[in-house]
């Protein structure tokens, strides 16, 4: 499964254009990856680098107001498929450290371009905060590997030892 493919052709743009409150989602990601972007170059520059991975799981976890659960990429194990949402949890797919620390080092190879980095890579990028739906029994530590794979190996689901079949 392609993971980033998947969720390009399934929820992108649903979940980009989707209206709440009178305001659509791209409008408000937009703004508020925005910000975070100056936040981030105010902490860069704070810490003289040195980002703590706090700061990072921020960005991860709310950088583009998705939220704890990510964006719904649609895709389950077959163990959450089966049961009730109370018994079940959404997984970050990249991780939320990993989705920050990714954010910083494109934002410097784009020279901190924020115009760049909101209006043309955010888009493209939306699949970084995708979840998983796996059950609350799945998303542990020795079911699913956390601070160990790179961004590669994770959407080729190695991080993902011990659960059931996904699919979408």
């Amino acid at each position: 499964m392609d993971i980033i493919a998947c969720f390009n052709q399934n929820k992108r743009d649903s979940y980009w254009n989707k209206i709440n409150k009178g305001i659509s989602n791209e409008v408000k990601c937009k703004e508020l990856f925005n910000r975070t972007l100056q936040h981030l170059l105010l902490e860069i520059k704070l810490t003289n680098n040195n980002v703590p991975n706090n700061y990072y799981r921020w960005i991860g976890y709310d950088g583009i107001g998705s939220g704890v659960s990510g964006i719904t990429s649609g895709i389950k194990t077959e163990e959450a498929k089966s049961l009730p949402s109370n018994k079940t949890t959404a997984d970050h797919l990249i991780g939320t450290v990993q989705i920050g620390k990714y954010v910083h080092s494109e934002f410097e190879k784009s020279g901190f371009d924020i115009d760049y980095m909101v209006n043309t890579w955010l888009y493209e990028n939306l699949w970084l905060w995708m979840s998983i739906r796996v059950s609350k029994k799945e998303h542990h530590k020795d079911n699913i590997l956390r601070n160990v794979n790179s961004i590669e190996e994770k959407l080729s689901l190695k991080h993902y030892i011990n659960v059931s079949e996904l699919s979408y």
